[in-house]
């Protein structure tokens, strides 16, 4: 009950903050919109009269970038760049004196930005529904059997995400600058998490390089799921391994914790 309360407070203080940043947050969901619209309008030019392309109909492939919109404003969370930087500054010290866990303080902070960010998802994506017409929405493959599954890679895609970033952002225990290594990681992110385009439509030698990779599970899984390019055993059996990723994630978050903070020393704070 505790942790509950402290953890309402968290929610609280930090929903407050994200709403005094309103502004700069809507900037930067607009980031997250720009690129889905310009693929629509890249693959609604490539059909033309075409019934398919790689196996998508014109409606599934609207639906998977309106999907993978959704899905990476909700579920893409960046606690490594408030990590990294308290972490330099000497901020960092003020976890280790706190009662709660530290991963308990940024989980609680993300998820208030979250909040936020849906707010200002769902008109955008109701007005996409109706720019591109009913084929859209006729594209949903969730049935009764995948309904479960697809919730359930929805939790654990955000976790995945939050414990890799986490560990991410920890590395900064270890050096003095982490924008390159941020970035070395968002490149092999984006581009197999499946934001580019569906990861059945890439290269036999770049799916086979994404199958050992976690980046799949973030999102692609659940957008799979719930376009019905995956059955029930098919999606039971991509849950099974999304688990098995969030929790070797989970673990390496903790590990790269306590062999940092023996490391830590910290300036000022």
């Amino acid at each position: 009950m505790r942790s509950f309360r402290s953890n309402l407070k968290l929610l609280s203080m930090f929903w407050q903050e994200a709403f005094q940043y309103r502004s700069e947050s809507f900037i930067w969901f607009l980031f997250d919109v720009v690129g889905p619209l310009v693929m629509i309008l890249m693959w609604r030019a490539s059909y033309g009269t075409a019934a398919q392309i790689g196996g998508y109909t014109p409606g599934q492939m609207m639906l998977y970038y309106v999907g993978m919109m959704s899905l990476r404003t909700l579920l893409n969370v960046h606690p490594e760049w408030a990590i990294s930087e308290e972490i330099r500054t000497g901020d960092f010290s003020k976890h280790l004196l706190r009662p709660l866990r530290f991963n308990q303080y940024y989980f609680m902070g993300e998820v208030a930005w979250k909040l936020l960010r849906l707010l200002f998802l769902t008109p955008v994506v109701i007005l996409f529904m109706i720019w591109l017409g009913p084929g859209v929405l006729s594209a949903v493959g969730l049935t009764r059997a995948t309904i479960l599954p697809f919730i359930g890679s929805l939790i654990l895609g955000y976790l995945l995400c939050y414990y890799l970033k986490v560990a991410l952002g920890l590395l900064a225990f270890w050096m003095t600058e982490s924008v390159g290594v941020f970035n070395v990681f968002f490149m092999f992110q984006f581009l197999f998490e499946g934001s580019v385009m569906p990861l059945d439509l890439l290269p036999g030698w770049v799916q086979r390089i994404g199958a050992f990779l976690p980046f799949r599970y973030f999102y692609a899984l659940s957008l799979s799921i719930f376009q019905g390019k995956m059955d029930a055993m098919a999606a039971q059996q991509g849950l099974a391994v999304q688990f098995i990723w969030c929790v070797g994630a989970y673990l390496a978050m903790w590990v790269v914790y306590r062999l940092g903070v023996r490391h830590y020393s910290a300036v000022g704070g």
